[in-house]
């Protein structure tokens, strides 16, 4: 299955720039998706560790990669700096809303770095060697 996402366009200008949470983020922890994700930075928002729905402000340093996954419900991205880039090579910039519908199978990353607004309605599902080939 490839990637199914809808990308809702820029938004309109409010005339001020964005703003961003300054205190530093935790890394992700690697029981999320099985191995280190380096170059990831999460800060919850309002966010329930145990159902893995919420919403949360993620950095992406140039060049890290999330790990593959497939999303078992809906998940919203708004970008908010730099460039985000899915695996099937499309880049995403501020303002871009991406909504990524069950089922699909990706991974992301960032060529400049980036700074996303993420909402989740669960944990994703980490794919195993043999289904990242298949992706």
């Amino acid at each position: 299955m490839g990637t199914s996402r809808q990308l809702i366009g820029p938004l309109g200008s409010c005339g001020r720039p964005v703003e961003y949470a300054t205190q530093a983020a935790a890394r992700i922890s690697n029981e999320r998706y099985g191995q280190a994700a380096e170059g990831l930075y999460w800060r919850p928002i309002n966010y329930d560790p145990e159902q893995g729905a919420g919403s949360f402000l993620m950095s992406i340093a140039a060049g890290a990669w999330t790990p593959r996954h497939e999303h078992l419900q809906t998940e919203e991205i708004l970008v908010l700096e730099g460039d985000f880039i899915d695996s099937d090579g499309t880049r995403f910039g501020p303002g871009d809303l991406i909504t990524y519908q069950p089922g699909t199978r990706h991974s992301s990353t960032s060529s400049t770095g980036c700074r996303i607004l993420v909402h989740v309605r669960a944990y994703g599902r980490p794919l195993s060697a043999s289904e990242e080939t298949t992706v």
